[in-house]
């Protein structure tokens, strides 16, 4: 518990730090000119920001475990940084703010990738290949009561993601909305659950515009259920935007038509996510 609430707050700092650091070696840049102490700044934190960018753009749905890239980025960038921003082989003492926060921020590149991505997800015996889903009370995004079980009849892909605030949810979303002719053509019924408010739920399903079924979890209830419950996952300060501090660990989940399960993925890194191949597979079962 005291793990989740330290992640929550290390996040938010991590990604709003790195902002404000983009843009004042942007600011640099534009108001003294080129030079390799702010190029190598704009690189340094400005590479996380690319990262997320690309999840919410939809171009890219999952990473790799460590993405190395980042890493080589914020590295090159602060080296690059600390270069720049000596005089006379010493740094300048107006500058050491700037080149520790720089430093503070690869730290924090590393404990984003090695720890802070790391779900640590308990062990649940209610998902196992084989056996019937259990019975989910649930809401679509207008509020009306979904009992689980009137989904089956097709083959059902059920996706828990955390919700429109997660990056990587939404890449994850957009590529299955891509694909949603290709799951009808297959007769699958693809639903999303998420614990978010309704009112995001539905915002989500006007914006994307595809016969899926745009589930809620109210008070995360089928996630206790399920035990894919993440206390405390919420990163600190989205609490204001109206989203509950509990939310879920993503989790994929195939049925036949009948309910049984025949595909999990309970992963424990919330950047690694199923392929679009994987799941088709899964669906042929």
């Amino acid at each position: 518990m005291l793990q989740n609430h330290l992640k929550a707050v290390f996040v938010g700092m991590y990604m709003t730090g790195n902002v404000a650091l983009f843009l004042m070696a942007v600011y640099k840049l534009i108001s003294e000119g080129n030079s390799l102490a702010w190029i190598g700044a704009a690189v340094a934190s400005g590479a996380v920001s690319c990262l997320i960018g690309l999840y919410y753009g939809g171009w890219l749905p999952r990473t790799t475990r460590h993405i190395p890239l980042l890493l080589v980025a914020t590295t090159l960038g602060t080296a690059l940084a600390g270069i720049g921003l000596m005089n006379d082989g010493e740094v300048q003492t107006a500058n050491l703010p700037f080149l520790a926060a720089l430093v503070l921020s690869l730290v924090g590149t590393l404990a984003y990738l090695y720890w802070y991505s790391i779900l640590g997800r308990p062990a649940t015996k209610a998902l196992h290949v084989g056996e019937m889903l259990p019975v989910l009370d649930l809401a679509d995004e207008t509020g009306q009561a979904v009992r689980i079980d009137s989904l089956f009849g097709n083959p059902l892909l059920l996706v828990f993601y955390r919700g429109n605030w997660c990056p990587l949810c939404m890449a994850q979303v957009r590529e299955l909305a891509n694909q949603c002719q290709e799951f009808q053509q297959r007769g699958v019924t693809v639903a999303l659950i998420s614990p978010q408010p309704q009112n995001k739920s539905a915002k989500l399903a006007m914006n994307l515009g595809v016969s899926f079924k745009f589930l809620v979890d109210k008070e995360g209830k089928a996630a206790r259920k399920l035990g894919i419950s993440h206390i405390a996952g919420l990163p600190l300060g989205l609490q204001v935007f109206g989203y509950n501090t509990d939310t879920v660990f993503p989790t994929v989940i195939v049925t036949d038509t009948k309910g049984k399960i025949v595909f999990v993925d309970q992963t424990e890194n919330y950047r690694v996510r199923p392929g679009l191949e994987v799941l088709l597979g899964a669906l042929q079962n």
